[in-house]
């Protein structure tokens, strides 16, 4: 099968276009189909980003650029890889994610809009993944500015084969919604419009704050030191609704001690391989956003 001669919707995730055409195709199950595009791939994740599949879907579609701006969530990971990934260059095949699965205190299923499920219904005879739905730690809609969904069950995965309209019963991401909650994701589609217009910005961010909180050094002791210093400021300043919302471990206890997310980040010394979230990295953005100039 030829992808170039199937157009995405709009805003549609890769992996919502990969199980819909799977879906037309006539095959007899999802990992045959997929073999057909050299892609095999079990595990259709809202959070997956650098993968094989990833990397190949995109190569089968005409405008590298424009699929990976209109189609994914890959803009806002330049912010982790600290690189503008390069439409030509650079192969999503390069990089890991890091285990972070349990690590995050908001919902990372497949999300989903009860208007754009409406609309696209009407549109297309079909439902489909928003990408701009997956962004990380983002609970409204984009183009209607209403709560997003997630499944009483959880869409964990898409090898499920289901798009939005098959879903059972929904459930808000969000019951209760704060102010401290609004600006974070304020902050966050901020960074997601600069990560696309303006790449270079975003993907030197990482650099400034490590130079900007001292940590461009290479004594593991003295990072340690300088992120106990900053941390309890870190905390101050997201407040303790924002950082449970964003951190897990916030809201349990943990064997580990008192958690400290930047010398988790800096000081770690069981050095974890992969690409952080880059909601870390828009966390400390979003603390050290007035010395960044991102007001």
């Amino acid at each position: 099968m030829n992808l170039a001669l199937f157009r995405a919707f709009p805003n549609e995730h890769l992996f919502s276009l990969l199980l819909r055409l799977y879906k037309l195709s006539g095959y007899g199950d999802f990992i045959t189909f997929q073999k057909n595009l050299g892609i095999q791939d079990r595990f259709l994740h809202a959070t997956k980003v650098f993968s094989s599949t990833t990397e190949k879907l995109i190569t089968h579609l005409e405008d590298r650029d424009e699929t990976i701006k209109a189609h994914s969530v890959i803009p806002l990971w330049q912010m982790s890889v600290g690189q503008i990934i390069d439409v030509e260059d650079i192969s999503l095949q390069l990089f890991n994610h890091m285990n972070e699965q349990q690590l995050f205190g908001f919902d990372t299923s497949w999300h989903s809009c009860k208007k754009c499920r409406q609309d696209d219904l009407v549109t297309y005879g079909t439902s489909y993944w928003h990408a701009k739905h997956q962004l990380p730690s983002v609970f409204e809609c984009y183009k209607h500015h209403c709560t997003l969904d997630k499944g009483v069950e959880p869409i964990k995965n898409l090898f499920t084969e289901i798009l939005p309209h098959q879903v059972v019963a929904w459930s808000p991401v969000l019951s209760r919604i704060s102010g401290d909650l609004k600006c974070w994701q304020s902050f966050v589609w901020k960074i997601d419009v600069v990560s696309h217009d303006q790449p270079s910005i975003v993907a030197d961010i990482k650099h400034r704050l490590i130079k900007l909180l001292g940590l461009n050094i290479q004594s593991l002791p003295k990072r340690k030191a300088i992120c106990e210093l900053h941390n309890p400021h870190f905390e101050s300043a997201l407040g303790p609704v924002l950082i449970k919302y964003i951190f897990r471990d916030y809201t349990r206890s943990t064997q580990r001690g008192k958690t400290n997310i930047l010398s988790s980040m800096f000081a770690n010394i069981h050095k974890a391989q992969g690409v952080r979230n880059p909601i870390y990295w828009v966390a400390l953005a979003y603390w050290q956003r007035t010395k960044l100039g991102l007001n």
